[in-house]
């Protein structure tokens, strides 16, 4: 900040109390306002405090706030200010405390849910505000009579958890990926709900009349961006509801995603020093921030990845490898198995599992890898790039664009709104946050930690570290029950509340979910009655246990809602019928990969199976693996990269190029140099003149340049010539591993690639070439393509 001469928030509240310790200052303001109102005054910090009362002083104070609402702790809010005011007001001649029990929201039967639980919940012995006392919400909004209850509550039965396998994404353990179904009963019987829910007529204030629900009256709850709220979304997507929900594009806003978003542009642009940062602080980095803060004071460049690149370090020629690997194995193999891969050799999982949120951080990959295959961007990492940023762009655009669409989003993002009908999921999760630190600080009691008995190897806590658990568990607790409220007191004609089934304590303290509070509440014998009966109903309310989701469906009577006439029919129909004239254009993106045009890569599942049928490879008894066939074919692509050729002449000479070319010692282990040394002198025979390797390019070129489709609108694509010879010939040259002896099918396979390299060199370099060759490494031969 001092770097660039800026202030945050907390910065200048503190240089405002600073300025008000000058008693001329203060007494100016003083002098200036008559009247200090703060809205939203449970909210208000302690430093925000000792502003506003000294300047008050003298004239009208008035807050208004909801001690039930205090659910920003996190930013150090503290509602002992407020009730502490609320008691100083109360005996003070010349001040009073009022309590505004008036609603205008909600309709009167879901007051009377939330008096019931909340009498019972939020006391001064155990939250610190006398809810029976002093806030009993009284209706006032004029609903007229509605078919439905007022408050409907789902305990789903829980059920044993079982995995379902996602096809294409690796598991550590099982060389395959699976994924929980703990979620599929509630989110189906939320689904359930709001197919009843459209089916309603509901009494809109507004209006002073009825109308049919529809979508955007429906807004679902979360305690958080939970992968309940990304499983839920997903659902109702693929039943064609239209979703407004933050969870699948902030995914892309949690820290693990982007830095593996920055790894992936990392592979294309090394010269990002964002990315590049990001990825190297991480796990898969391995770096500290004082080892990047070090490397940035001692860089005698301007940029990190310059300094990254220069340098001989060993851990960053071995960051470099890493990255590089990864580059190549995203065009061989796809971002979403080059991903796996380097997670693997990270031990990425172990990582995240041992992290607090551990089970919630590995779903957000795993979702991630998911979504990566599903976005059709697998094998283009530069329209993959573009993809996530357009999600992310659209994430801050806030609404999608959808105006009649379900809402899904947290409680916190709630509070302060309203909606006609609010379903809050998750209702039986735990709410207690694991901790898995070894110390603890609080303003009561100080600093605990834990206590080490190097002698007899044991591990304890001490009595303060006790304290300030016990005291933050208390404090938490009273944020949940907080939070609890704002979400029940969303709703205006409608509350639904959901959760699986959860356990229930005797002792208040003790229940750690919503579900555990609101029979709490009711008193147990109401939740054992409810198992047994499945159903219990209330005059407004309704309790279900549901054992399963098609116990609550019901058919939507869309003729309700509209009934077309043939006219209107005709057009619908035409509009259905329609053919969009350029669909084949939409077949490419503005910006493609050859791999994307052709799907065909450098080292694809046909040459790696032909690799597999080679028993001689590397012993005539030992048999190459799937994985060590494509390390192979990486392994002599970085060597006739890296080689000088022209100081080639026999082993010698060739071992000493290995050695000078600063190869990776991996791909060193795995050369076959009998091959390689083949390799080079047969490719000196062509190779004449000026060589460049690996040469990336982009082009602009018209789609009837590079496909079957006859159109003149243009695109760009972008790849890599393994090897370009400039000189009296110019000469094209692509390698391929490949174990496949027919030369009618190997050039049937890549002749297009060549001619999309062919066509993109004449263009760049305003030539054109002599000659066009596929170098088939394995077998030693070259092939001339016509």
């Amino acid at each position: 900040k001092d770097q660039m001469d800026g202030l945050d928030f907390a910065d200048i509240e503190k240089l405002c109390l600073s300025l008000l310790e000058r008693d001329e200052v203060l007494k100016s303001l003083q002098e200036k306002y008559d009247y200090i109102f703060i809205d939203e005054y449970q909210d208000t910090n302690s430093l925000q405090e000792a502003i506003v009362k000294p300047i008050a002083e003298g004239g009208q104070f008035i807050a208004v706030g909801d001690l039930k609402q205090g659910i920003y702790g996190f930013r150090n809010a503290s509602m002992e200010i407020m009730q502490k005011d609320i008691k100083n007001f109360s005996v003070n001649e010349n001040s009073d405390a009022l309590f505004l029990r008036g609603n205008f929201r909600s309709e009167k039967g879901i007051l009377e849910f939330v008096n019931k639980v909340f009498s019972e919940v939020m006391t001064e012995k155990d939250i610190g505000v006398d809810y029976q006392k002093t806030s009993m919400l009284e209706g006032l909004a004029p609903y007229q009579k509605q078919d439905f209850p007022s408050v409907r509550l789902d305990v789903i039965k829980n059920e044993e958890e079982t995995h379902e396998k996602i096809d294409k994404v690796y598991s550590v353990e099982e060389d395959e990926l699976y994924v929980s179904n703990k979620y599929k009963s509630e989110v189906d019987a939320i689904i359930a709900r709001i197919d009843e829910i459209l089916t309603y007529k509901l009494y809109d204030l507004s209006l002073g009349g009825y109308r049919y629900a529809q979508n955007s009256d429906i807004t679902v709850l979360f305690r958080n961006r939970s992968p309940l709220m990304s499983e839920l979304a997903l659902k109702l997507q693929q039943k064609g509801f239209p979703v407004i929900c933050e969870a699948k594009y902030n995914l892309l806003e949690e820290p693990e995603i982007q830095m593996l978003s920055s790894l992936i542009s990392l592979s294309i642009n090394f010269e990002d020093d964002i990315a590049l940062a990001s990825v190297m602080l991480s796990k898969l980095g391995g770096f500290s921030l004082e080892e990047v803060a070090e490397i940035q004071n001692s860089n005698e460049f301007k940029s990190l990845y310059q300094f990254v690149q220069n340098s001989q370090e060993e851990k960053i020629l071995k960051f470099n490898e890493s990255i590089s690997r990864f580059s190549k194995e995203c065009q061989i193999l796809g971002v979403c198995k080059a991903l796996e891969n380097l997670f693997i050799e990270k031990d990425y999982f172990a990582y995240l599992a041992y992290q607090e949120d551990g089970d919630e951080r590995t779903h957000r990959v795993l979702t991630f890898l998911s979504d990566i295959l599903s976005s059709g961007f697998d094998t283009d990492r530069a329209g993959l790039v573009h993809y996530l940023a357009s999600l992310g762009q659209k994430a801050h655009a806030g609404q999608g664009g959808e105006s009649n669409a379900i809402t899904l989003t947290t409680i916190h993002a709630s509070k302060g709104l309203e909606y006609p009908f609010v379903i809050l999921a998750g209702s039986g999760e735990k709410l207690e946050k694991p901790n898995k630190r070894q110390y603890a600080i609080s303003g009561k009691f100080g600093l605990g930690t834990t206590a080490f008995n190097y002698q007899n190897n044991l591990k304890c806590t001490t009595p303060v570290f006790e304290a300030i658990k016990l005291e933050n568990r208390r404090r938490e607790f009273v944020d949940e029950v907080m939070i609890f409220y704002v979400a029940l007191t969303r709703a205006k004609n409608h509350l639904y509340i959901v959760g699986k089934d959860d356990t229930l304590e005797d002792e208040l303290f003790e229940n750690k979910s919503y579900l555990g509070l609101i029979f709490y509440a009711f008193g147990e014998n109401l939740l054992n009655k409810l198992r047994h009966e499945k159903t219990v109903s209330f005059e407004k309310w309704q309790f279900n246990y549901v054992e399963s989701a098609q116990s609550i469906l019901v058919e939507r009577d869309t003729s309700l809602l509209y009934k077309p006439d043939e006219e209107m029919t005709e057009e619908i129909e035409k509009v259905f019928d329609f053919v969009y004239p350029n669909r084949e254009l939409c077949k490419f993106s503005y910006k493609n990969s050859v791999t994307s045009i052709l799907n065909s890569n450098a080292l694809d599942e046909f040459e790696i199976d032909e690799i597999l049928q080679s028993q001689n490879l590397l012993s005539e008894t030992q048999k190459v693996s799937r994985q060590q066939a494509i390390d192979l074919g990486i392994a002599h692509h970085e060597a006739l990269k890296k080689i000088d050729f022209e100081k080639v002449f026999d082993m010698e000479s060739l071992e000493k190029q290995i050695k000078n070319a600063k190869i990776s010692e991996k791909n060193v282990e795995l050369l076959d140099k009998k091959l390689l040394l083949e390799n080079i002198l047969k490719m000196k025979t062509f190779a004449k003149g000026k060589l460049l390797k690996e040469k990336e390019f982009v082009m602009r070129a018209k789609l009837n340049e590079i496909s079957d489709i006859k159109s003149e609108e243009e695109v760009l694509v972008q790849g890599a010539v393994d090897l370009l010879c400039l000189g009296e010939k110019n000469i094209l040259i692509d390698y391929k591993f490949t174990s496949q002896k027919n030369k009618e099918k190997i050039i049937e396979k890549y002749k297009k690639q060549i001619d999309l390299y062919s066509l993109a060199i004449e263009k760049a370099f305003n030539i054109e070439l002599s000659k066009k060759y596929i170098f088939s490494l394995k077998n030693n031969e070259i092939y001339e393509i016509n």
